[in-house]
């Protein structure tokens, strides 16, 4: 990937460990990409009471933010450039996003733990949202593994098959690991739409398609019939994936709201680093 990649990581002064940008300045160590560590403050009317003015307090609190920030990242050894930014706002999650707008950034980091609801970064990501699980980075062997809905053959999902593959694959990349594709199958849904079970005594034919479609060893694809968001977080627990990819629409549409309501469950269910794709 070309070195122009720029991360930008959404940093909480209350958590006791920073595990988002450790992860962010792991990866970028790996991509060449530059990574904006980023916080926000805001005073509420009674902690104002302790300043002179508000732009007193603002000038104050900027400054410890910033300070704080530039602790954090010196911490860090490596070649990855990081640059510190802080923001005077109360409403973090839009103005995190505003920012990786402006910086171009190609994906956020955040994580999983933070103060702001996450279905609010899941609807206003404008990138790929990485979600860090409090827990120290997996070690080589660990795969990628990407949630990729096969059987779908419109627009939206056609197109957010290939941006999971396609950040899936830079990931793996990357960071020197194996790609995996986990393909759940509903099983009442198959039923139904074919009126019989020819279709699910057939599953390595699907499995050899789904090869050949994505360019990937069969072996390493997983299909399995079940509950999608069950067959998910099992084969990713099953695999002790490194980071999980999964698709996330943001459009109204009844196949948008399944994708979305897919990506929250697994936030749910699923413990380990998760990367959602829009």
């Amino acid at each position: 990937m070309a070195s122009c990649l720029k991360y930008l990581v959404v940093m909480d002064p209350d958590a006791p460990q920073q595990f988002a940008l450790t992860r962010a300045v792991s990866l970028a160590n790996h991509s060449g990409a530059s990574v904006v560590a980023f916080a926000c403050c805001y005073l509420d009317e009674q902690s104002l009471l302790h300043f002179n003015s508000r732009h007193e307090a603002k000038h104050d609190a900027r400054q410890r933010l910033e300070q704080w920030i530039y602790n954090q990242t010196s911490q860090l050894h490596g070649r990855t450039r990081i640059s510190c930014e802080s923001a005077w706002n109360e409403d973090c999650v839009t103005t995190a996003c505003l920012r990786a707008q402006h910086h171009d950034a190609c994906m956020m980091f955040l994580d999983r733990q933070c103060r702001e609801p996450l279905q609010r970064w899941l609807d206003q990501a404008p990138t790929p949202l990485y979600l860090t699980a409090e827990s120290e980075e997996m070690t080589g062997g660990h795969p990628v593994l990407a949630s990729i809905f096969p059987r779908c053959d419109d627009d939206i999902h056609t197109a957010l098959n290939h941006n999971v593959l396609a950040t899936a694959c830079n990931l793996a990349e990357d960071t020197g690991r194996y790609l995996n594709l986990v393909c759940a199958l509903d099983e009442r849904e198959a039923i139904a739409e074919h009126l019989g079970f020819d279709y699910l005594e057939n599953l390595d034919t699907v499995q050899l398609a789904i090869a050949q479609q994505y360019g990937v060893d069969p072996a390493r694809i997983h299909l399995q019939l079940g509950p999608p968001c069950s067959v998910i977080s099992d084969w990713a627990g099953q695999l002790s994936a490194a980071v999980l990819v999964v698709g996330n629409s943001k459009g109204k549409s009844f196949t948008a709201t399944l994708l979305g309501c897919m990506a929250e469950r697994l936030l749910e269910k699923y413990p380990g680093d998760l990367l959602v794709v829009n």
